[in-house]
């Protein structure tokens, strides 16, 4: 039977590279030494034959000289460097690779679930914003009844009457037009919809005209995303040649 004890699971990375490992920075050092040795003789030699200034060509072409090797010798690092990392490399874009899958899996299987539920928050929202309509009509066409009730009432109390009930109704009006469709909550979550401004690029050669000069320099993800901000702060307004905005309604799921 198991005894309540649990045992921490090991790391790929700590399995992969083993357990007796010394740190990196003493490895590095110790392995490259003949590197380091010859990188600071190369930097301490520069050094020496550094003018204070060059007044003749020789000097000049011996500066280029050392400079030229200088860069050799850290081209020669940067290989060593490169062989070095390659292995953590690779075990980085294997780690990568097999976790990206399993996410990759997980986003389809919640793909079609998403599409689903952003078709009924779209339903749902043309078929509230039809009842708000209504309530709308019907509020208002009850105010503008009692507006008249109140134009010709025989008595101020009858006229107050009447007006108070053109204000109710004004408000109710107001309050249908601007009303929110409410979150669903049960099986411990709590679905509510987002409405949010997008685009479509319909004609890119009209849009592209229509920004000059600097049209042709701008690559299709700087244009869309001077766009999205565009349309972020305009919304129905927008008016860009070769681009349609949208309001969109979608589904947002809060454990």
């Amino acid at each position: 039977m198991p005894d309540g004890t649990t045992t921490a699971r090991r790391r790929a990375v700590d399995q992969v590279f083993g357990d007796n490992r010394a740190p990196i920075a003493e490895v590095l050092p110790a392995d490259h030494a003949d590197l380091v040795a010859e990188i600071n003789r190369a930097c301490v030699d520069a050094k020496n034959r550094t003018p204070a200034k060059i007044t003749t060509e020789n000097e000049l072409t011996d500066a280029g000289k050392i400079i030229t090797e200088l860069r050799a010798l850290a081209k020669k690092a940067d290989g060593v460097r490169s062989d070095e990392k390659a292995p953590i490399i690779e075990t980085g874009r294997a780690i990568d690779g097999f976790f990206r899958d399993l996410i990759q899996m997980i986003d389809g299987a919640i793909t079609p679930l998403r599409s689903a539920a952003d078709d009924f928050a779209r339903r749902r929202a043309a078929e509230e914003a039809a009842r708000r309509r209504r309530e709308e009509e019907i509020a208002r066409e009850k105010a503008a009844a009692a507006q008249k009730r109140a134009e010709n009432a025989k008595s101020p109390e009858a006229a107050a009457k009447a007006a108070a009930e053109q204000e109710a109704q004004e408000a109710v009006a107001s309050g249908a037009a601007q009303a929110k469709t409410q979150p669903v909550r049960g099986n411990g979550v709590t679905a509510g919809t987002r409405k949010t401004w997008d685009f479509e690029i319909l004609d890119s050669s009209a849009l592209r005209q229509s920004l000059g000069a600097l049209g042709p320099f701008l690559d299709e993800a700087s244009l869309e995303k001077a766009i999205r901000s565009f349309v972020k702060i305009h919304k129905g307004s927008t008016a860009l040649p070769g681009v349609r905005a949208f309001e969109k309604t979608t589904t947002q799921f809060r454990a």
